[in-house]
């Protein structure tokens, strides 16, 4: 074993003392993470939910109604089970979120507040229905699959009725469709507008001058209904009001079919205008239509709506337009365009568009004159072509215009929380 030198044992005992006293160091604590002077908001409490127990199809809004809210939305934070909901606005008591892209029959409702040591937890588990269904969606895909799904029309018992090419399809349950129509002349090769109207016969438009009407193979043969002759040009939308009349138009403007088949050229719509859509509703002919002119005063995209006039039954005229909806004049919106629109029993409107919000397609023009996403939260489609309501509350969205092939066209059945405006060619 090697001794350790004598001579080096003092120098060797310095050293050892000097790192000794360096690492004998001040001892500080570490901070508090807890301080126990700090003041905290009280804990958040929730009383209760609107609507009570659970949220159906159609509840746009879920309501939370407690104390110690947070007034400033982006310092409350509501789970449902893991999700972080999107909040509309808070106050002290209440909070409004939007329904979230999740369903269930056990969910947890909670709430954080910044500046709160509590989670404020709803104690019974809350119901989130399902909003949306795919709508014989196999069926729909493989019946001629390249073929764009135009329209589609609902009658009176809610059987669903979709026009592919010149196929028109009666649809009556979610698992069973059958061909309604072969539409064989040559100006309805592509049907562009499917309604039912007087007689209880399906009526066509397919970008000619004139309109169809049949009631299906088991019936009547195709037939002629009315021709509007070469002034009308091509039209593509049918509509009709309580006593059947027919609206319809395109690029030469809004014609009008009388009960007794008599034209009538409105005179509306009819230059640098191009008609997107057709509804009435309460004795006015509304009209969605693009303008391409250059009068700096007419809205290049906008829904207007026109009175309409009868003697007796027969529509005699419709009055000047009337802006309803500048989409141009929204922000957001600006470059919209809306492919579709319909109205609820309170004269809302609800309207398929492009070119909005990232994300969205279907929305509701609001009684203020907002627009809002029908659900915020990405639970529908990011496109969508073309809405119908049904005979109850529920809405036909149809995404089959603007996308082709097996994994997008597609129809799907929305439930609501309202009934639709009535159609009146479905009681005619």
């Amino acid at each position: 074993m090697k001794q350790i030198n004598n001579k080096n044992f003092p120098l060797l005992i310095m050293f050892v003392l000097n790192l000794a006293l360096v690492g004998c160091v001040e001892y500080k604590e570490p901070p508090m993470i807890y301080e126990p002077n700090a003041s905290y908001l009280p804990p958040a409490v929730i009383d209760s939910i609107e609507p009570a127990d659970s949220a159906v199809a159609g509840v746009r809004e879920i309501v939370i109604k407690g104390a110690n809210f947070s007034t400033n939305p982006y310092f409350n934070q509501v789970y449902f089970d893991k999700y972080l909901g999107y909040i509309k606005s808070s106050t002290q008591n209440t909070i409004r979120v939007y329904r979230p892209p999740i369903y269930g029959d056990s969910i947890t409702i909670s709430i954080v507040v910044h500046g709160s040591l509590s989670i404020a937890r709803f104690p019974s588990f809350y119901k989130i229905q399902n909003p949306i269904f795919p709508f014989n969606s196999g069926e729909i895909v493989n019946t001629r699959p390249s073929e764009m799904l135009m329209s589609m029309e609902l009658d009176n018992s809610n059987n669903l009725y979709i026009a592919k090419s010149m196929y028109i399809y009666k649809i009556t349950s979610p698992t069973q469709i059958t061909l309604f129509k072969t539409c064989s002349p040559a100006d309805l090769a592509r049907i562009y507008d499917i309604r039912f109207g007087p007689g209880g016969y399906l009526y066509i438009a397919a970008a000619k001058t004139r309109i169809w009407r049949t009631r299906g193979e088991s019936g009547n043969t195709l037939e002629l209904y009315v021709n509007f002759g070469s002034s009308a040009g091509n039209l593509e939308k049918v509509e009709f009001d309580e006593y059947g009349n027919l609206f319809t138009g395109k690029t030469r403007g809004l014609f009008v079919a009388t009960p007794l088949k008599t034209i009538i050229n409105t005179s509306r719509y009819s230059a640098n205008y191009t008609i997107g859509d057709i509804r009435v509703f309460n004795n006015e002919v509304y009209v969605y239509a693009s303008y391409s002119g250059t009068d700096p005063s007419i809205p290049k995209r906008a829904i207007w709506k026109n009175t309409i006039y009868h003697t007796g039954n027969a529509v005699d005229s419709v009055g000047q337009p009337q802006l309803v909806l500048d989409i141009t004049n929204v922000a957001g919106f600006q470059q919209a365009e809306i492919s579709s629109f319909t109205f609820d029993c309170d004269g809302l409107i609800y309207m398929c568009m492009k070119n909005a919000l990232p994300g969205q397609s279907f929305y509701v023009l609001e009684s203020d004159g907002s627009i809002t996403p029908f659900y915020m939260e990405n639970i529908l489609p990011s496109v969508l072509d073309q809405v119908v309501w049904g005979n109850g509350k529920e809405l036909y969205l149809n995404r089959g215009r603007s996308v082709t092939g097996a994994d997008s066209v597609q129809i799907y059945k929305v439930g609501t929380a309202k009934d639709g405006a009535p159609y009146f060619g479905r009681n005619l």
